[in-house]
């Protein structure tokens, strides 16, 4: 039984047990990949994993949103990674450093995009603060960049983290 179940079954008062949830729901998260991941040969961003490198959000709350994620590619094909998650939040601010390369982040992107003949890697750190409208689910996303029939790794220990902060 989850947390949250336990909180709604006990008998704590009804004001308690909400603010259990919502200090639960805010939480410092990390969702970490468990394994090397393979993409397919395809140019549009679809997700890393279906269980992996996923967090929860909620509508109006405020989070700092960090992320390291490492990407081996061919010469042929490239790669390009982003975070997307629910539809126009208020607040997307911060900073994605791509290969040493510091970027604004401030709307779903794919900032890591590394065309073919480049390096063969894309090494990409995410750090921005994030106010949705909607709750929902901040997703770790990657595809080639340029299409090829060679394929892209997203390598284990990449990571994903939302803290929940107070504004």
């Amino acid at each position: 039984m989850g947390a949250i179940s336990r909180i709604n079954k006990s008998p704590i008062n009804q004001r308690t047990k909400t603010n259990l949830r919502k200090v639960l729901r805010n939480s410092t998260r990390v969702s970490f990949l468990s394994a090397d991941t393979t993409g397919t040969e395809n140019t549009t961003l679809g997700n890393v994993s279906a269980t992996e490198l996923r967090l929860n959000v909620y509508a109006g709350e405020t989070y700092f949103v960090s992320a390291h994620i490492y990407v081996v590619h061919t010469t042929f094909n490239g790669s390009k990674v982003g975070i997307t998650g629910p539809a126009s939040p208020t607040t997307i601010e911060g900073v994605a450093v791509v290969n040493g390369v510091p970027l604004v982040y401030d709307a779903y992107t794919d900032v890591c995009n590394v065309a073919a003949g480049g390096a063969l890697h894309n090494n990409a750190v995410f750090n921005f603060y994030y106010k949705p409208l909607v709750d929902g689910t901040l997703i770790v996303q990657s595809a080639e960049s340029t299409n090829h029939a060679d394929s892209i790794t997203v390598k284990e220990g990449s990571w994903l983290r939302v803290d929940a902060v107070a504004v």
